[in-house]
């Protein structure tokens, strides 16, 4: 975040992955995603924060999107976010996202992810009542 801003989220958002099987194989697949709030401590070692889901009840720390089969071929899966990140974002905070592919007990080759290319769109949306700097 920029110096002098502090944005506190509203607890809702979503994340849009476009992914699809290793070549084209059926199999069921399943991930993990966790977001959290990163900062560094007095030390300049750094802190995380994790998101709670509150889609889950007992609420956890982690999101799960699961396919059955998992898309052959490039598809766009949103995984809706609704969590409690009781923290603002001020000016040396990162929102931070991580995301584990579940091991599956098939004989299936992996899954693919597309998050850099302009043609699709893997993004991470957040809402927040705060101003954004820009």
């Amino acid at each position: 975040m920029g110096a002098g801003f502090n944005v506190t989220l509203t607890g809702t958002g979503s994340l849009n992955l476009w992914t699809q099987s290793i070549n084209a194989a059926s199999y069921n697949g399943r991930i993990c995603v966790w977001l959290f709030e990163r900062h560094s401590n007095v030390f300049g070692v750094p802190v995380d924060t994790p998101a709670v889901n509150l889609n889950i009840n007992p609420n956890q720390t982690y999101f799960v999107a699961q396919q059955n089969p998992w898309p052959p071929g490039w598809t766009e899966l949103r995984v809706p976010l609704r969590f409690n990140l009781s923290t603002s974002l001020g000016p040396t905070s990162r929102l931070g996202l991580a995301i584990q592919v579940e091991r599956s007990g098939t004989t299936g080759g992996g899954i693919q992810f597309m998050y850099d290319e302009p043609s699709f769109d893997s993004r991470l949306q957040v809402a927040t009542a705060s101003p954004i700097p820009f």
